[in-house]
């Protein structure tokens, strides 16, 4: 683990010295000019358990003690099922609240139909519901929905647009906790590495623009009392460009609310002989990095399959506007789109896929086919941070042609691939379940004084 810190701390490194000088030239100047704390330094990465500390003016009047411990919960996106961030912080919170019910669980959000869908679940999990009826979540208008104020053991920051009211919310909290969910840092640094600037220039607005969020990321990281990234390879990418020791990774664990059976001890897998041919993709396809991602397959890894194994079916599930791929569509392409319940679409398949091409954050999609017992072949983008090898419990396949065959192995040798799912679920549970993070949950939401 130690080399492969280090490995990573030199390749970040060299974007400080790259050639990509339009990208990388003003994030050092912003870095210089407003936090030169967060440049690199000769110092070793530093275990999770570091953190920093920051002294506050507690009211008066305030008694910590003496009252309940006391989270707020700030996210820029309700917390639903609709969508994986969402997803994630019901389950963590829910997973709060059944192991620690004494602790009082606030949360200030804003809800979009169009986006979050039904937000019931929030009632259940949540002491006090406080909805925000624009998208500016400021301590202001938290104190105006609550007629009052209250001070919290726990202010938890979710989202990057969350970021810019820090200092604010500080004011009324004890400790500050900041999710970034997908590293925008990250994800700009991977996407700009493979290109050269003259085809940057094309794509200047956006650069620009995903420059800009990402210099504002790491403006956001020193603020804060503990930076809790989505998967430990974002936490190590941001301490490995940054001397920031506060930042740890809390990977997204499989949902209870979606894949209660499948987390259970007694739930078995149908043998791959008696599923479809078929192969699956879930994903948000109002993301550029899934559109990519599907438009690489379809394009140069599904014909290969498909000539190889006539009768094999694609079958595409997810939200977004898959209209531009309309053209493609045959009779071995099914375009479901959005669903209530991936389960019974990951049931039927024999095999599934995780062909990013760019991005950050954790490809939570990964652990929901694995904890059914389905094998998935990956990209190695895909894979980075995840604990599952390859040629064990997963594929991993960088070219269309090696994706192309290790999806067609996995088709046709059903011995294999029941054993690689077996493996690939066990390794789930073991590594991928909100259970198995409640020492690091208590850690970071401070509640290891707590009676579970």
């Amino acid at each position: 683990l130690k080399e492969k810190h280090s490995r990573l701390k030199t390749k970040m490194r060299s974007v400080y010295n790259s050639k990509i000088w339009r990208a990388t030239a003003p994030l050092r100047w912003i870095q210089e000019k407003y936090h030169p704390t967060l440049l690199p330094r000769d110092t070793e990465l530093r275990d999770d358990t570091n953190q920093i500390t920051t002294e506050i003016d507690v009211p008066a009047d305030t008694n910590i003690t003496s009252s309940p411990h006391k989270i707020l919960l700030v996210s820029y996106y309700c917390p639903t099922r609709a969508h994986a961030g969402g997803l994630r912080i019901l389950d963590l919170y829910a997973f709060i609240r059944s192991n620690y019910p004494s602790v009082q669980i606030d949360i200030f959000t804003h809800h979009r139909p169009s986006i979050d869908w039904k937000i019931n679940d929030i009632y259940d999990v949540f002491d006090n519901v406080y909805l925000s009826p624009n998208e500016d979540l400021t301590p202001q208008g938290l104190e105006s929905l609550m007629g009052g104020s209250q001070f919290y053991n726990i202010i938890d920051l979710q989202f990057h647009q969350c970021g810019f009211n820090i200092d604010s919310f500080r004011k009324i909290g004890s400790k500050v906790i900041y999710t970034p969910m997908e590293s925008l840092a990250k994800s700009f640094y991977f996407d700009v590495q493979g290109k050269s600037p003259i085809k940057n220039l094309f794509l200047l607005s956006n650069t620009a623009r995903a420059l800009r969020l990402a210099a504002e990321e790491l403006v956001f990281l020193p603020k804060v009392d503990e930076v809790v990234c989505v998967s430990r390879a974002d936490a190590a990418f941001l301490k490995a460009i940054t001397s920031c020791q506060n930042i740890r990774g809390l990977d997204t664990g499989v949902s209870n609310f979606e894949f209660a059976d499948a987390l259970s001890s007694e739930y078995i897998a149908s043998p791959a002989a008696e599923r479809p041919l078929s192969i699956l993709y879930i994903a948000y396809f109002g993301s550029e990095t899934n559109v990519n991602a599907l438009s690489w397959y379809l394009g140069k890894v599904h014909p290969q399959i498909k000539e190889a194994v006539p009768n094999y079916k694609f079958t595409i599930v997810g939200r977004g506007d898959l209209s531009s791929f309309s053209e493609q569509k045959d009779d071995s392409i099914d375009m479901v789109g959005e669903v209530d319940t991936l389960v019974p679409y990951i049931q039927n398949s024999r095999v599934c896929i995780a062909p990013a091409l760019g991005g950050a954050g954790l490809r939570g999609k990964i652990n929901q086919y694995a904890v059914m017992g389905v094998p998935t072949v990956v990209s190695p983008i895909s894979h980075r941070g995840l604990a599952y090898k390859d040629g064990e419990n997963i594929f991993v396949a960088e070219t269309p042609t090696d994706f192309a065959d290790r999806c067609i192995q996995l088709l046709e040798d059903t011995e294999l691939n029941d054993k690689m799912g077996l493996s690939a679920r066990l390794l789930c549970l073991k590594r991928y379940t909100w259970k198995s993070k409640l020492k690091l949950i208590s850690k970071i939401y401070n509640l290891e004084d707590l009676d579970e």
